[in-house]
């Protein structure tokens, strides 16, 4: 059953965070931080997750973060896709490149939209609200 449940979330999460819709809107409720350790190449993430409310708008090409300045990501193109989720290539409105990751949370009905840069990352945990 519990299969059952999050192959449902999964799909689910990925029709409504797909980059084939014209546009899509997630809320993010939460938000970490983390930074990338050179010795261990991890990502260390910093502490306890914070509330917040942030509009996060999808579209084909681009993903708009509404938080207190504008971020803006242009699609360069989809890396992977795992049953964890998807990770796409973005340039920054500024032309520098990370990963976007997004699929659902286990045991939730929430999904993470995660942005990592070489050195620094942080992670969203937001609600669909595209109805």
């Amino acid at each position: 059953m519990k299969k059952i449940i999050a192959l449902l979330v999964l799909f689910l999460s990925l029709s409504i965070f797909s980059f084939g819709q014209d546009v899509s809107f997630a809320r993010a409720y939460r938000f970490t931080v983390g930074h990338r350790d050179y010795r261990t190449n991890e990502l260390v993430w910093n502490g306890t997750p914070k509330e917040c409310n942030i509009l996060i708008e999808i579209e084909s090409t681009t993903v708009t973060i509404h938080s207190n300045m504008v971020q803006k990501y242009h699609v360069v193109g989809k890396i992977d896709e795992t049953a964890d989720g998807i990770m796409y290539r973005m340039l920054d409105s500024d032309g520098i490149a990370c990963n976007m990751y997004m699929g659902p949370i286990e045991n939730s009905l929430s999904v993470y939209i995660a942005i990592e840069y070489s050195d620094y990352s942080w992670i969203y945990t937001c609600t669909d609200e595209s109805k």
